[in-house]
């Protein structure tokens, strides 16, 4: 009722009316209808003071989809926000600029002689190449939730390498800062596109990150994502984290 109702409110007031309406399905709380009487209402007010704005809308869009109802509990808010913006994002953000790993504070650039050997960092920086295209059309078919999939899919192969390669030990030799390079600059740039594609979704999350990786204002447009991070660049001085891991709690609804 309300979706029909802004068209012509719009009008009315002189403002271009919106060209696409997306009617998301019904949400549910622990799989029961939101009811006054059973005093399950969900305050989005609330629920912001306790995931920020941010997580909450990643929450949704995540978990909601069009087809179908989508369900609201604290114990999901957790267990999604904590591993895919804590850990697939921040913890990744984390491992990759410390200082006891990234000694020199930068970005690596792309060693083209180097990545001929390092297969594996060639393979998923094609698919980081791959992502702005996959990404795009879900988000504007109204399948958020799809374009954030395939994103985490990145971060997660992303994390995998990190972890497979240990760069806190590469770290510690000095034969092998090729390696560690390549390591750090598939993770970082796998980070800079995925913050850029999800700017609609999470602005200020991918803001930090964006702000760590010392990228301009003016280099986190979409077109900015299309094109490859080649040159190496040196990482923002300030401590900075993306999403702090939620803290276990007994669970309101």
């Amino acid at each position: 009722m309300a979706a029909g109702l802004e068209p012509p409110r719009h009008i009315l007031s002189g403002v271009e009316p919106p060209r696409h309406i997306l009617c998301h399905s019904h949400w549910m709380v622990n799989d029961e209808k939101m009811s006054k009487s059973k005093g399950n209402i969900v305050s989005p007010v609330n629920e912001i003071e306790k995931y920020t704005a941010d997580g909450l809308r990643y929450f949704l869009l995540r978990e909601g989809v069009p087809h179908s109802d989508g369900n609201f509990s604290s114990t999901s808010v957790h267990r999604l926000l904590n591993a895919e913006l804590a850990d697939n994002l921040g913890n990744l953000l984390s491992r990759c600029t410390a200082p006891l790993v990234n000694k020199e504070q930068i970005f690596p650039g792309h060693d083209k002689v180097f990545f001929k050997e390092f297969t594996r960092g060639q393979k998923l920086l094609q698919e980081v190449a791959e992502l702005p295209d996959k990404v795009r059309p879900r988000y504007l078919e109204g399948n958020i939730y799809l374009g954030l999939d395939a994103i985490m899919h990145v971060l997660r192969q992303t994390n995998a390498l990190v972890q497979d390669n240990k760069p806190w030990e590469l770290a510690k030799s000095e034969g092998c800062q090729n390696l560690l390079h390549a390591v750090l600059h598939t993770s970082l740039e796998a980070l800079r596109v995925s913050a850029i594609v999800m700017q609609p979704v999470i602005p200020t999350i991918a803001s930090r990150v964006l702000d760590k990786l010392n990228i301009g204002e003016n280099e986190r447009n979409w077109t900015d994502a299309e094109r490859s991070n080649i040159h190496q660049r040196s990482l923002a001085v300030e401590n900075i984290y993306a999403f702090p891991r939620l803290q276990a709690q007994r669970a309101s609804i």
